[in-house]
């Protein structure tokens, strides 16, 4: 083999490594920023100038005023992959929107992740129909949001895409419901407080097959805490909490071979559980649950 052959093989065989950027509110937007000793001061001219394909962006503590779409970065790569964190957590971070029309982060690429358990953001001032989080296309698989609180936005997280995972999150006094997930095959909805929202507080649609939502607790939604509707099969329902809400605590509609175990619903001003399907007989089950002090049925089954 010659040296010039050699040197192909060795170039060819060496990953590009993930970079880290950083941003602070003492930063500035230089054509150099983005290291710890030199951050920049604005997520946006980060993401843009900056980021690329699975690089990570941690936000220093501080409250950040903007709209910020996870896209195109650096020379124009895509930024799938990229992981958005702050460094002081969800009360220490904080994004507000500024755009009329616009959700605070819209993800357009695949395997993003917003936030994780400790290192998250709070999102707010969305406005009617936008969200703190928008994944809007089911192109956009394997995401990640954890960690973050939406607040006092037009909807808590509107996400779509298969294997999608939204764990340890608030949504919380947000003007419809508080987490609407649709196309989230193979999902898990996990250990995520959701408290005082106008609309629903878990709304699942659509194309939703194989979804865990496992351990959170709702409360306080103006509508139903639970809704799981349009045909999705082999959903699991495990341990949650569904309180006060304004309607049902946990309707799931033509959901089949469900698993509802070990919830609780209580308070609730409807039914503690409604299920409808089209063989409750076969294809449902049903236990461990606690239905306490509802409005209506304690469990009303449906076929």
């Amino acid at each position: 083999m010659s040296i010039f052959s050699l040197l192909i093989l060795i170039t060819s065989s060496n990953p590009v490594f993930a970079k880290t950027h950083y941003v602070a509110k003492w930063g500035s937007n230089s054509l150099d920023c983005g290291p710890k000793v030199n951050p920049c001061l604005t997520i946006g001219i980060t993401l843009m100038n900056q980021a690329t394909t699975n690089d990570k962006v941690v936000v220093e503590p501080g409250i950040y005023s903007a709209n910020n779409v996870i896209d195109t970065g650096k020379n124009g790569s895509q930024m799938s992959g990229l992981k958005l964190e702050s460094s002081g957590g969800r009360y220490a971070t904080r994004i507000e929107s500024v755009l009329a029309g616009a959700p605070v982060i819209r993800v357009l690429q695949r395997k993003v992740q917003i936030g994780k358990k400790g290192k998250g953001f709070t999102l707010s001032g969305a406005s009617i129909g936008e969200a703190g989080i928008e994944i809007d296309s089911p192109a956009y698989d394997r995401c990640k949001v954890e960690g973050n609180q939406s607040a006092g936005n037009g909807s808590g997280f509107l996400l779509r895409g298969e294997n999608i995972q939204i764990r340890y999150n608030i949504a919380r006094n947000n003007i419809s419901h508080g987490i609407s997930c649709w196309d989230c095959a193979n999902g898990l909805i996990q250990e995520n407080h959701v408290v005082d929202n106008g609309g629903d507080g878990v709304l699942v649609l659509a194309n939703s097959d194989n979804l865990r939502l496992l351990k959170n607790v709702v409360s306080n939604s103006d509508a139903a805490g639970m809704v799981v509707s349009s045909q999705a099969e082999s959903v699991q329902v495990k341990s949650n909490v569904i309180e006060q809400s304004g309607a049902q605590g946990v309707y799931l509609l033509d959901v089949d071979g469900a698993i509802v175990q070990g919830n609780i619903a209580t308070s609730n001003a409807g039914s503690g559980f409604i299920m409808t399907q089209e063989d409750v007989s076969t294809s449902l089950q049903y236990k461990h649950n606690l239905s306490l002090g509802n409005g209506d049925h304690g469990v009303r089954l449906n076929q």
